[in-house]
């Protein structure tokens, strides 16, 4: 995919990376108000060239006169796209999800919904292209249309992989805003197999079974599960299985210590760790907290870290000190170890 515009949203640090290509869309139009769509891509490229419009999000390099030019464009811009995209036939909408890029998912299924697309096409043709693409099915559940269009399919590809379970424990993440819709024909029954299939799939994850063991706040139990004593001690015994295998050699911290007699060397080894960027303690602690949440993930392997602290009595000074205060006095202003 060519850098084409993408509108995130008006406070997107990235919006003006796509200002010089607005600019080019916006000249076409002020040159030639004919212009029309001559793929998808376009159709929902130019959409999102009216978004940045809508937002008042122009270059500070424009002139008011353009800035004000390329406003009269947005009605044309829309009219040409709302036809093009308003015209398609069943096959060239179907030809086009299965080409589409990734940063267009969303916008298509957005006019998938406003051209009520489904009229057009089968379930049947839809559930073989869709399974032919790598588009995400959350895509398929950010409104309640496609849930409406095409039920059977959503529900049979809902029910076919327990790790779709995830999707809907998404909706109860703290934080998300962004809740997705799920096909009215799941029933409880299927959504409880489907819990009971995910706390034995291995790739399940351990922050998601975390969330099934205690109850889930705002999740109807009438209509999707309720979770029986046997799944809450099955969510246990893999909870602590999962803690005993992160809690192997090959994590942790250790410490090492090490406490010199002769002050040259020790400020020649203080040196070469700085040289080194060796961890402090406090490092080697949080870089451990942090590879113990990103391997209860999945993402990466437990790895441990360590840390060396390094301490000095000064075989010369105690040897010119000859009374027990004086070696005292010396251990305790002295002895780095104590002073970390």
């Amino acid at each position: 995919m060519k850098d084409r515009v993408k509108f995130y949203s008006a406070g997107d640090l990235g919006v003006g990376y796509y200002l010089p290509r607005v600019k080019e869309i916006l000249d076409d139009f002020i040159e030639d108000s004919n212009i029309t769509p001559s793929c998808v891509e376009d159709a929902i490229e130019f959409q999102n060239v009216v978004k940045f419009i809508n937002a008042n999000i122009f270059s500070i390099k424009w002139e008011s006169e353009y800035i004000e030019k390329a406003k009269k464009t947005r009605d044309t811009i829309q009219k040409a796209t709302a036809k093009y995209l308003g015209m398609l036939s069943g096959e060239e909408i179907l030809t086009s999800m299965d080409m589409l890029e990734h940063t267009y998912y969303d916008d298509f299924f957005e006019n998938f919904k406003q051209f009520k697309y489904g009229d057009k096409i089968s379930e049947i043709d839809f559930k073989q292209t869709f399974l032919s693409t790598n588009v995400p099915v959350r895509y398929l559940l950010k409104t309640s249309y496609l849930g409406n269009a095409y039920s059977i399919f959503l529900r049979d590809y809902l029910l076919s992989d327990s790790l779709h379970i995830e999707l809907l424990l998404w909706n109860y993440t703290e934080g998300n805003s962004d809740k997705l819709i799920f096909p009215e024909n799941i029933t409880k029954e299927d959504w409880s197999k489907l819990v009971d299939s995910y706390i034995e799939n291995t790739d399940s994850n351990i922050n998601y079974l975390g969330m099934l063991e205690n109850p889930i706040k705002n999740l109807d139990a009438t209509r999707y599960f309720n979770i029986s004593p046997r799944q809450k001690l099955r969510i246990k015994e893999r909870l602590k299985k999962f803690s005993k295998s992160i809690a192997t050699e090959n994590s942790g911290v250790v410490g090492n210590m090490i406490v010199y007699t002769i002050r040259k060397q020790y400020e020649d080894e203080l040196l070469e760790a700085k040289l080194n960027n060796e961890m402090s303690p406090k490092e080697a602690i949080e870089r451990s907290i942090l590879n113990n949440m990103i391997a209860s993930t999945g993402a990466s392997p437990s790895e441990r870290f360590s840390y060396t602290l390094r301490g000095l009595i000064d075989s010369e000074q105690i040897a010119e000190a000859h009374t027990f205060l004086d070696i005292f006095k010396y251990i305790r202003d002295e002895y780095d170890f104590f002073f970390i």
